[in-house]
């Protein structure tokens, strides 16, 4: 409430965990974009129904932003999100990183690790999801900005962790086959991409 038009909550990403009987969902609060530097916290709230009453929410990590959270068969829970760069000389906007959740202390434990740093060379690589089939885990990703080269990428490991590779038909959706270079352009809203 009362953040201006682009604040407030991006990218909410729902799930189902049987073991737990919960709904989860995890978000990004973002209160600010001013410059380079975005001001944001993820949080998480769960609830038995999907149209709630949801819990309190419980501070995840300042990290970055368009976390999910994935339920592991053994029971562990891992979130993922975007980690927002900003020091020069590095990729912007950043790398997929991930950390474990702790339901029971209610927090994530560890430091973000980096897993992907995305399946073309567009950039902006943001929105992770994992999924888990027949032994792989698959890292599903969009890239390339939320302009006109705006695609879907595809990753798999047989560890949580990765190393994750690639698919290579990479981009696997996209309005825009014709591959650009937007991976080394230090201006984050790559402009020109929605000319």
């Amino acid at each position: 409430k009362r953040l201006p038009s682009s604040k407030g909550i991006w990218a909410p990403d729902i799930s189902w965990c049987e073991g737990d009987g919960l709904f989860y969902c995890v978000y990004t609060c973002m209160e600010s974009t001013a410059g380079r530097y975005f001001d944001l916290d993820n949080f998480l709230v769960s609830s038995p129904d999907i149209t709630g009453p949801w819990s309190k929410p419980v501070y995840l990590n300042s990290v970055g932003f368009d976390p999910s959270l994935f339920h592991d068969d053994d029971g562990r829970k891992y979130v993922a999100s975007l980690q927002w760069e900003y020091r020069d000389g590095y990729e912007k906007p950043g790398v997929i990183v991930m950390q474990e959740y702790d339901p029971v202390a209610g927090k994530v434990v560890g430091h973000a690790r980096p897993v992907w740093t995305g399946g073309t060379d567009r950039g902006c690589v943001e929105g992770p999801r994992i999924y888990k089939r027949r032994g792989y885990y698959y890292l599903v990703c969009a890239e390339g900005g939320t302009g006109y080269g705006h695609c879907v990428t595809v990753a798999h490991s047989r560890g949580i962790w990765g190393k994750y590779e690639g698919d290579p038909a990479n981009p696997v959706i996209t309005s825009c086959p014709e591959n650009f270079f937007g991976r080394d352009d230090e201006d984050f809203l790559k402009p020109q991409y929605f000319n």
